[in-house]
This record gives C-alpha cells, sequence and structure tokens, in this order.
C-alpha cells in the first residue's frame, strides 16, 4: 500500500491540560489479538512551529511520538493495516493538518522505515473529531480496508472520542447496509500537554454528555 492522500470531496452522513477524575477503568485497552487493525489518528492543528507555541509543539510531539512507537509495535507484530492520519485544511493558505504531520514529524521519525511509512493514509477534509471518525471509515470503505478500528486521541478527549467513535460506527454501519460492519475495538488515548482553553477536561467532559445526550450535535458537527 503506498501513502494516499484523499482530497476530494467527501460525502456520507450529512454533511497545560489535566486529566479528569472519572473511573478509568470504563477505558481499560483490550489485549491486542489476531488480526489486522486500523489506526484512526485524531490531529490537533498543525505540526509546524511558527504557528505553535513551544509548549504546545512539545506537547504535539509528545503525542506523536507515542503513536508512532504504537504503530511501530502493531506493525512488528503484523497487526497493522495501515494507519489514517485525520486534520483538514483548518487554516487558510497552509497545508492540511494531517499533511503537516506527515511532512514533518513521520517522514522524518520513520525516514528509514518505509514498510510504515507506505501504511499511511492521508484524511485531509475533517475540521472536528466527529469528522476524523466519519471521514475515516469512508476512505476505509472506498478503499477496501479490512481490519479493526482503533481511535486515537488525547487523553482529555478520551471519553468524547468514545462516545463519538460509537455513535458514528453504528450509524455508518446501518447507513450502508454493510455485509461485513466496522467494528471499534478500542481508543486508545496518549498524553498531550497543551494551552489552549479547549483541552480543559470539564470543558470536554461537557462536550461528551451533549454527544451522549444530543445526537443531533454529532450530526452538526459533521455539517460544518
Amino acid at each position: 500500500m503506498s501513502t494516499l492522500i484523499i482530497n476530494q470531496q467527501i460525502v456520507g452522513i450529512p454533511a497545560v491540560c489535566e486529566e479528569p477524575a472519572i473511573d478509568k477503568t470504563r477505558f481499560r485497552e483490550k489485549a491486542i489479538a489476531g488480526g489486522k487493525y486500523i489506526l484512526v489518528v485524531c490531529l490537533y492543528g498543525h505540526f509546524i512551529e511558527r504557528l505553535r507555541t513551544r509548549k504546545e509543539i512539545e506537547g504535539y510531539e509528545q503525542y506523536l511520538r507515542s503513536v508512532a512507537d504504537y504503530a511501530a509495535k502493531l506493525n512488528a507484530d503484523n497487526r497493522l493495516a495501515c494507519v489514517i492520519l485525520c486534520g483538514g485544511h483548518t487554516k487558510e493558505g497552509y497545508i492540511s493538518e494531517a499533511k503537516s504531520v506527515f511532512d514533518h514529524f513521520f517522514a522524518i521519525h520513520w525516514q528509514n522505515e518505509r514498510s510504515l511509512l507506505a501504511k499511511i493514509i492521508l484524511e485531509e477534509n475533517s475540521k472536528n473529531t466527529a469528522q476524523n471518525i466519519r471521514n475515516a471509515l469512508i476512505i476505509c470503505l472506498r478503499q477496501n480496508i479490512k481490519g479493526k478500528l482503533i481511535v486515537i486521541c488525547d487523553i482529555v478527549r478520551r471519553l468524547k472520542v468514545s462516545v463519538l467513535a460509537g455513535f458514528l460506527i453504528n450509524h455508518f454501519n446501518k447507513k450502508e447496509n454493510l455485509k461485513t460492519e466496522f467494528e471499534l475495538y478500542t481508543i486508545k488515548a496518549f498524553r498531550r500537554p497543551d494551552i489552549h482553553p479547549h483541552s480543559r477536561w470539564w470543558i470536554q467532559f461537557l462536550k461528551a454528555l451533549a454527544y451522549k445526550f444530543s445526537p443531533e450535535t454529532i450530526i452538526k458537527d459533521l455539517s460544518k
């Protein structure tokens, strides 16, 4: 599989941080078993130094290194189907978030790992987390990529991503009437020290509640 950049219009469903004090047993990770895994990686802005503070870049790099190490381990065990980097054109005049992360991190970090680089797919149309997941599913369907889904996010957004992924995957399977449905295997969360106000745990907790009890909020985010 060669590096694939998805640039066409996506269609489908209508269009320093603190960790929350929640029951962590709810998010206990499943052990990796047999089969292939599709990593859907939520990105958080551009990985370009002139656009971010030093604190933001350092936190982002910590997150991306964790993602890279996790993917490399799966690949070494012959368990990695692909890595989908999700992040669109959120800043006018610049490349997509996904392309910035590929160019300025993975192309360097994995410069001697061609087998890993070849498994990266860029999703360049999404503008929020809901679109990250929905667009990744569309890519898997169009490219006939098989495997269980592991959605990767930062630790502050873990609950929100869990709610989103469960809803969107179930909705997508029903809408497409798939013979072989997509399966969410687990949510994998890594630390990403950040200074942005939206990275406060309570803001993301409230967002998760809104998604859980008002699904129309998700549909609204998909249409942005």
